[in-house]
């Protein structure tokens, strides 16, 4: 897959992806978590489209298992021998491109405003409102 030059943005097949050094170092990540391979597999294939296939820069982590067990408490009866749970996070970067294209799309028609339709659509907004007031 190669290095991605800052500011330019890449589309890639789901293969592709699942065979590139990032993408296999998290599935080794979410395997030495807990997960079986397949769970792993069947975790990034669920994000493919809106992780993978949309434009923008994210960065994953593994959330420890104290801070999951505490922050989302779970009881089973009766108890299972093992029990796994693996919280992945996620933190979006809105880069320099991204917010000169989130500028751009706030004085496009609607219908053009590809990011502002988007499921992020109120922290861009929130983010365009803080680049606007500090350009005034």
């Amino acid at each position: 897959m190669g290095p991605l030059l800052a500011g330019k943005n890449a589309r890639f097949a789901h293969d592709a992806l699942i065979k590139s050094a990032s993408l296999a170092s998290l599935v080794n990540a979410l395997i030495d978590a807990g997960l079986y391979r397949d769970e792993a597999m069947a975790m990034l294939t669920t994000w493919r489209a809106s992780y993978f296939g949309s434009p923008g820069l994210r960065v994953f982590w593994i959330v420890p298992r104290a801070f999951t067990d505490l922050t989302l408490p779970l009881e089973i009866n009766p108890l299972p021998f093992h029990l796994q749970r693996v919280l992945v996070g996620r933190t979006e970067i809105l880069t320099p491109a991204m917010e000169a294209r989130l500028k751009l799309e706030s004085s496009l028609p609607e219908a053009q405003q590809q990011l502002l339709r988007s499921r992020y659509r109120l922290p861009y907004l929130e983010r365009l409102k803080q680049l606007q007031s500090s350009s005034q």
